[in-house]
């Protein structure tokens, strides 16, 4: 049953406060006038221990907007569009740059002819400008000129000459003409068991040493210097 604290005035007009159980305030006024006793003031009782809210007034509503929380002097809010338009303006930024790069041509680049290599030192300056641009044409077609200007001269010469089976990897010892001179290279390829294919796996003489010593002195007299 809720408590009230009342403040009442006796017979003798002295005033008295003190707490009392009821179902009401009416039940206290009630008890008060049947004890000969003037009612001042009735209201509820609420313990203040800790872990007890403290209630509203009688006059205060049931509830009331938050505080908007403070500020700090000197910060800006920032509003949540813009982070999305920001992502947009990237997003339309780099669109617009990939349109610039295909208009511009080829995106590998303008290729060898688009420099000078018509004396050493235009030369040097063209492999710098090169760079800069990041032209990959160029420095392919750069490649085919020290392979004697026929990109698949090599392809259409190769000679398997021999296959040797190493752990599950087979060792090729292949020959082809590059710039006109016969070069000799070892490839190595295990089976990828997924696909069935064979991939490379570049596998040195080095590591085959371990293992094999003579496969390894074969494959490292085969191999070419660069």
């Amino acid at each position: 049953m809720p408590k009230f604290r009342f403040t009442v005035v006796d017979a003798t007009g002295q005033e008295r406060s003190g707490t009392i159980e009821a179902a009401s305030e009416a039940d206290v006024a009630t008890t008060m006038a049947q004890r000969g006793l003037r009612v001042l003031r009735i209201a509820p009782a609420y313990d203040s221990s800790p872990g007890m809210a403290i209630p509203r007034g009688r006059d205060e509503p049931a509830w009331a907007p938050a505080a908007a929380p403070a500020r700090s002097p000197g910060r800006f809010a920032i509003p949540p569009v813009l982070p999305l338009a920001f992502s947009c303006a990237a997003v339309l930024f780099s669109f617009a740059a990939l349109l610039i790069n295909l208009s511009s041509g080829d995106p590998l680049g303008k290729g060898i002819a688009a420099y000078d290599f018509s004396t050493p030192e235009t030369a040097a300056r063209s492999i710098l400008q090169i760079d800069a641009n990041g032209d990959v044409r160029a420095k392919i077609e750069l490649g085919h000129l020290s392979d004697g200007g026929d990109p698949h001269g090599a392809a259409k010469t190769m000679e398997v000459v021999r296959v040797v089976d190493y752990q599950g990897t087979k060792v090729v010892f292949a020959r082809y003409a590059r710039g006109g001179k016969t070069r000799r290279r070892v490839f190595t390829f295990e089976k990828d068991l997924a696909t069935k294919l064979w991939r490379p796996n570049y596998l040195s003489s080095y590591r085959v040493r371990d293992t094999d010593e003579q496969l390894a002195k074969e494959m490292s007299d085969w191999t070419d210097p660069d």
